[in-house]
């Protein structure tokens, strides 16, 4: 279901396209993970996490979507 959502926002608008996409997610195996990204997410953090990691990972998408 995820995937198809993510899908979705990348197939949508070309402006949602550049949209930076953080999967919060209880499932941690690697296959989600992989298919999650596939779909188009760009980081993947699994619950429970920190404020800290969360942070960074946010900080780290918008730095990269600033550089684009």
């Amino acid at each position: 279901m995820g995937s198809q959502i993510i899908s979705a926002i990348r197939n949508n608008v070309e402006k949602q396209q550049d949209v930076p996409i953080l999967v919060l997610s209880g499932m941690s195996k690697r296959e989600n993970m992989k298919k999650t990204v596939e779909a188009g997410a760009d980081d993947y953090i699994v619950k429970p996490f920190s404020i800290e990691n969360l942070n960074k990972k946010i900080i780290k998408l918008i730095l990269g979507m600033k550089e684009s």
